[in-house]
């Protein structure tokens, strides 16, 4: 199964063109949904699984694991296992099961020479992503004036069926866009990246979604801490960005409409009337799931059971990952995750120090969205929303990538093409199951029609 290598540098090339079609299928993934208006989820779903099935395409060629990786892997795969089977309903567990095993199996197998080329090609897919939520937005928001409707923030920013994940979807990108520019000036299409962020940030400051900013001011703190060096250029760049974000909102919000004599108070009880000291039944929420962790403290409910009938009334996720960790998977699982996640944090802040200048520019913009998007999923369901999924997987893809390259010293393992497609075989079935519930959404008479997102709140448990 295994052999012992060292990995060279300018080995680590990934499959050419996969990275651009990856970021050409999250364009599809951007502007499909817009034409299937009723049934977001499941488009988004789908063409999620299908960006798996791409990027976990680099399973099958030249697969090299260090000894941390696979026994992660085997900790992670043995655990999931025992909770999936110790499961209430153990094939809707299972299907969450192989949804986490495909992303460490695609985060572990990313690879690419991460460059600057890369770098600024995901930024300008970012930019043009934004972009096309900001046309769609300021096309519903003129329509509502021309109408004098009422202002409606559900109305105007389209393309989710819940207001929070376009505060992820920027939780993500625009962190990304933003360290960018910090550091590049000089950048092609800056201009246009200034206006995107400006624009992005002024939607979400209009849809009252505080998760955002609290990403955003973890993202300035971790960055002081990883690469201090840049953090006077990042905080400046995200200070400019932020009040001229507000110029945007004031407008939208209070000239336009007084302008125009339109009714405004539906939007303003949408963001403003939003109290910053409510916690909107979270902290009730996160009591309940403390709860369930406390009475399955060793394997947890099972993978994505929180959502069962009768486990909560009307709550399908406890906008906490590390609670919801806890309470699916168990205190075992959560350990091992936590652990690794801080040793990941102190080597990453290591290696940064000890690379050149100019390696630091690429881990930078990875950094930012990252650090920005875990202190979101502390309120927030990242880890449940499929687009949040896509994202998490390549820019901890990209991450591993810049490790892989930067550590060529370090002893890996060939995998044996036999166990790669093993490891593969998970995305693929977790496909065909996606695209057989889209289109049968009966798929084992379980009352529900969505894996991930379950009719009324809930996944109802069958007769």
């Amino acid at each position: 199964m295994l052999q012992k290598t060292k990995v060279a540098t300018n080995n680590i090339i990934q499959k050419p063109n996969c990275f651009s079609i990856t970021l050409l299928s999250l364009i599809l993934l951007t502007v499909y949904p817009f034409t299937t208006t009723a049934s977001y989820h499941d488009s988004q779903r789908f063409l999620s699984i299908l960006i798996f099935s791409i990027l976990g395409y680099n399973l099958l060629i030249d697969l090299k694991l260090s000894m941390l990786q696979i026994a992660s892997f085997i900790l992670f795969s043995l655990l999931g296992l025992i909770s999936t089977l110790l499961s209430p309903l153990p094939l809707w567990s299972g299907i969450e099961f192989l949804l986490f095993f495909s992303i460490l199996s695609i985060v572990l197998s990313f690879k690419a020479e991460i460059n600057s080329e890369y770098i600024y090609k995901t930024v300008l897919t970012f930019t043009l992503l934004n972009l096309i939520y900001i046309v769609r937005s300021l096309v519903n928001y003129v329509i509502v004036i021309a109408h004098q409707s009422v202002l409606d923030r559900d109305i105007i920013i389209d393309g989710f069926s819940n207001i929070r994940f376009y505060a992820q979807f920027i939780s993500w990108t625009i962190p990304f866009i933003l360290a960018f520019i910090s550091t590049h000036p000089q950048a092609k299409y800056k201009s246009l990246m200034w206006t995107v962020t400006i624009l992005s940030t002024g939607l979400v400051l209009l849809s009252g979604t505080r998760a955002f900013i609290l990403g955003i001011l973890f993202s300035l703190l971790s960055i002081y801490w990883l690469v201090p060096q840049l953090a006077k250029q990042y905080f400046k760049v995200n200070i400019i960005n932020m009040l001229a974000a507000l110029v945007i909102y004031i407008t939208m919000v209070f000239i336009i409409p007084y302008s125009f004599d339109i009714d405004n108070t539906t939007l303003l009880m949408q963001n403003i009337g939003r109290d910053m000291t409510n916690s909107s039944g979270r902290l009730e929420i996160w009591l309940i799931t403390l709860r369930v962790f406390l009475e399955n403290p060793y394997f947890g409910v099972g993978p994505m059971m929180l959502a069962l009938e009768g486990t909560y009334t009307g709550v399908a996720h406890p906008h906490n990952m590390p609670l919801q960790i806890l309470a699916e998977w168990g205190g075992i699982m959560a350990f091992l995750i936590f652990t690794l996640l801080v040793y990941l944090a102190l080597s990453w802040k290591k290696l940064l120090f000890l690379t050149p200048p100019e390696r630091n520019l690429l881990a930078f913009p990875i950094s930012a969205s990252i650090s920005s998007a875990l202190a979101v999923s502390m309120v927030d369901g990242i880890i449940v929303m499929p687009v949040s999924l896509i994202y998490l997987c390549l820019m901890l893809g990209l991450a591993n990538a810049l490790w892989v390259s930067w550590t060529p010293d370090t002893l890996r393992f060939n995998i044996n093409k036999y166990w790669a497609v093993i490891l593969y075989a998970p995305i693929l079935v977790l496909t065909v199951i996606t695209t057989y519930q889209w289109l049968y959404p009966d798929l084992l008479a379980l009352g529900a029609s969505h894996p991930r997102f379950w009719q009324n709140g809930i996944l109802i448990r069958p007769n």
